[in-house]
């Protein structure tokens, strides 16, 4: 476990450096910035876009997006085998039909982050504890400085979820 700031993290470095280099190699990392830390809750967003059956073509196409990240699902099974424990914080506007992908974060530190910033959210959210399997992972947003922390996963609930090809 390390710590960044006053933030307590739980991912072995290594795991954070290659998030961290798959982030910057692809050329989806904008879409993945966008969709980990600068959305409406409850929104669609441009990762979802990827895995949306009415939306693939040049731009939104599911295979590219998930090969981007494959080694650090590689990683992250080498550490912890097929599942990993994540939380997240689930409200009443999170069920949208077409959400493919929800955040989950790993470690203490930024649970208690999320924690505190959905204080001021006008409604009732709860923490959910899963396993969740390490190919349900889509990427891992580590931050430019590998001081955050929050994975972007399937949602297998959503209507009209594309899988990738090598899923």
């Amino acid at each position: 476990m390390s710590s960044r700031g006053n933030v307590r993290f739980q991912l072995p470095q290594n795991i954070i450096d290659i998030a961290k280099r798959e982030f910057e190699e692809s050329k989806y990392n904008y879409d993945i910035i966008v969709s980990a830390q600068g959305t409406i809750v409850g929104s669609q967003t441009n990762v979802d876009y990827h895995f949306d059956k009415d939306k693939q073509n040049w731009r939104w196409n599911a295979d590219e997006i998930y090969d981007s990240f494959s080694q650090t699902r590689k990683a992250l099974q080498e550490e912890y085998g097929d599942t990993i424990t994540l939380y997240r914080f689930q409200g009443n506007r999170s069920n949208i039909k077409n959400k493919h992908t929800l955040n989950w974060v790993h470690s203490d530190g930024m649970k208690e982050s999320f924690r505190e910033m959905f204080e001021d959210y006008d409604e009732e959210r709860i923490i959910i504890k899963k396993e969740i399997p390490i190919k349900d992972i889509i990427a891992l947003n580590v931050g430019s400085l590998g001081r955050y922390e929050e994975f972007i996963v399937f949602n297998h609930d959503s209507e009209g979820l594309v899988y990738p090809s090598n899923y």
